[in-house]
């Protein structure tokens, strides 16, 4: 039995929001390890640039700049080779699952098998376990409370609200 429909027409900003999340959540722990490499590294560049190692601190200035600013560009390649299309995606929410169904096909996912759902100021995110992202544009989806309650109940403690994109 389904309990909700959602209609959800990605637009060029939905598709990069969506896809910097997906790499935030994906790459999170990859992510803050960099982050700590890139301040142990620029903490050695000021220690070097000290020492009169011109050189060899801007080298090291360098690469802990790049390792803060890479990891959190990565969705920029993807974005460029998606920019521009407008995709149609239908959402069923059941009982013990959800499907969404674009371009013709069917995709199914139980409840069980999602990591997180996240709720953020305009969007929804459903993440599977294998990280495949459902992203609802809130403005898309009819009694957005009660949507919103169904989700709480399905997804359990795996269900997070968030202020603002943490991740981003």
């Amino acid at each position: 039995m389904v309990h909700f429909k959602v209609l959800s027409i990605s637009d060029q900003r939905m598709t990069k929001d969506m896809l910097k999340f997906y790499y935030a959540v994906k790459y999170r722990i990859p992510r803050l390890l960099l982050t700590v490499a890139a301040v142990l590294l620029l903490i050695f560049a000021f220690r070097l640039l000290s020492l009169d190692s011109t050189i060899s601190g801007l080298v090291a200035a360098w690469a802990g700049v790049m390792l803060l600013v890479y990891p959190r560009l990565l969705y920029r390649r993807p974005y460029k080779q998606m920019k521009g299309l407008s995709q149609r995606v239908k959402y069923e929410f059941g009982d013990d699952s959800f499907c969404d169904i674009h371009s013709g096909e069917k995709s199914e996912y139980l409840y069980s098998q999602l990591a997180a759902v996240y709720e953020l100021p305009l969007y929804i995110y459903l993440v599977s376990e294998d990280y495949e992202i459902a992203a609802l544009r809130k403005e898309d989806i009819d009694e957005l409370s009660a949507f919103t309650a169904f989700l709480k109940e399905k997804a359990g403690k795996k269900y997070k609200v968030r202020k603002r994109n943490f991740l981003l």
